[in-house]
């Protein structure tokens, strides 16, 4: 990975970070937010984003990338933009600040805890900017 390739990876995860998108199970989780600049991302890079809410907030981001070879199999890459609720006062960075104590470990906490969520399945699908779409 190039530098230019990971400092744009570094900013959106350290954007979509800063969206507080706290589920405490009582139904007042706001993900459209997130979802929303998830979308202008994968549009921004040429993707077509469709947002789908069945409760208010509670939105989510379909988008679909045709692969090269139509008789490969489908692959499915999914995630969750909510995040378990996190106490400032227990982090030495806040967690929803987008930084962290060291360069280039943005979100250091959170990444490790929401690794299958948030930003996980678009950093390895290689979804960005420069994204090359799947082939043979």
């Amino acid at each position: 990975m190039d530098q230019q390739a990971l400092d744009e990876v570094v900013a959106f995860t350290s954007e979509l970070i800063r969206i507080d998108t706290t589920n405490r199970g009582g139904g007042d989780c706001r993900e459209r937010p997130a979802a929303e600049y998830v979308a202008e991302r994968l549009a921004d890079a040429g993707i077509e984003p469709t947002l789908l809410e069945r409760t208010p907030g509670r939105t989510n981001v379909v988008a679909r990338i045709p692969g090269t070879d139509p008789t490969a199999d489908a692959l499915l890459v999914h995630g969750h933009l909510d995040v378990v609720p996190a106490e400032p006062a227990d982090w030495s960075v806040h967690p929803f600040s987008g930084g962290g104590p060291r360069r280039g470990r943005v979100g250091e906490g959170r990444r490790r805890h929401e690794e299958h969520g948030r930003d996980g399945p678009l950093r390895r699908a290689g979804l960005g900017p420069r994204r090359v779409p799947p082939g043979p």
